[in-house]
């Protein structure tokens, strides 16, 4: 298929469009109290692979993101696989020689940042060997260009020009470093029909059954744990609420589950002993909730019960995955969580 048709593949890009035209004043996402649309998701992503390619991002080239949580980030996301290159989301929080690794063994070729972490892509950004081009959403000492909000730069693309680019699902979408290994972190491989798999898998294990979910995204987005969470909203259609980075509060996350009726959220364990200890978790309207989830480190089954008392509406799934997979692997459901502690899986 030539570049500017519409292609018909099986992977996010394609199902935003598809949603942005079923349901254009849907909500795809809500951060800090704005609302985002999937019309809205669609134009942005529009706009700003307008502005990669006039960067010169083309199929099969890396482009790195550098953020903290925030709507930049997906857009940015969708936008790179709209143009059929990679996406390599970077960990901000590592140190600046830690993340020139990541640039140079992926091979990336533009960077792209959020003002908050600017002085650290720039230092990692000289200590490349390659040449590296940089990209900011805000104005950032030594970018060479910046996209500010849809109403300045990147508002001067050509809307009718978007680069659409016809993407195969066995085509990589994003290289996602990991340190579950020995030595540097390896980057682990995805293509667009891995992250199709995790989305039936969570549709599955999470029970996930229309647009009317509304999933709490609250880990950082540079980890699989919340690619993994968003790829499955994106084929359903359903809405994300975004946490922002920073310290977690049980107080503002149990408010904003009540006020946002989240129906489906992922926490680490450490978390949900936070939100059950909360005194203000027993004045909550949290009736929306109908699935709560919990991996990466274990579950006590004190721990355990106590969820079951104070969020009894809701299903207590654990799930374990790798990076290498998209993530999750196995999931036990409710009913078994706490007939089979310790196992990760039913059998």
């Amino acid at each position: 298929m030539d570049e500017g048709a519409a292609p018909r593949r099986n992977h996010w890009v394609n199902h935003i469009t598809r949603h942005a035209h079923e349901k254009p004043g849907a909500t795809y996402l809500r951060f800090e109290g704005v609302s985002i649309t999937w019309a809205q998701l669609h134009e942005r992503i529009a706009l700003v692979a307008a502005a990669l390619r006039q960067c010169g991002v083309r199929a099969g080239d890396r482009v790195a993101i550098m953020m903290t949580n925030r709507p930049e980030f997906l857009e940015t996301m969708f936008a790179v696989n709209a143009l059929g290159a990679i996406v390599v989301p970077v960990n901000f929080r590592l140190a600046p020689e830690e993340i020139a690794f990541i640039l140079t063994d992926s091979g990336t070729s533009l960077l792209v940042v959020e003002e908050a972490v600017g002085a650290a892509a720039a230092a990692a950004r000289a200590a490349c060997q390659h040449e590296i081009g940089f990209v900011s959403t805000g104005v950032v000492a030594g970018a060479d260009r910046y996209f500010a909000d849809a109403s300045s730069g990147l508002a001067a693309c050509d809307l009718a020009e978007m680069p659409w680019v016809d993407v195969p699902e066995d085509s990589p979408a994003l290289i996602m470093y990991t340190s579950g290994t020995t030595g540097r972190p390896k980057g682990a491989v995805l293509t667009h029909q891995n992250l199709q798999c995790q989305s039936l898998t969570l549709i599955r294990a999470w029970r996930l059954f229309g647009d009317h979910e509304v999933n709490l995204c609250a880990s950082p987005l540079f980890h699989i744990a919340s690619i993994g969470a968003i790829a499955p909203m994106t084929l359903i259609g359903g809405a994300t609420v975004l946490l922002p980075s920073g310290g977690f509060s049980s107080a503002a996350a149990l408010e904003l589950m009540e006020a946002e009726r989240i129906t489906c959220v992922f926490f680490v364990p450490a978390q949900w002993q936070l939100l059950c200890d909360d005194p203000s978790a027993a004045s909550r309207d949290l009736s929306a909730l109908k699935m709560m989830s919990w991996g990466a480190a274990p579950a006590t089954t004190t721990l355990l019960a106590r969820m079951a008392e104070v969020f009894p509406g809701a299903a207590n799934v654990a799930v374990f995955g790798q990076t290498e997979m998209s993530p999750v692997t196995c999931a036990l459901s409710g009913e078994d969580a706490l007939r089979k502690i310790g196992p990760v899986g039913p059998i």
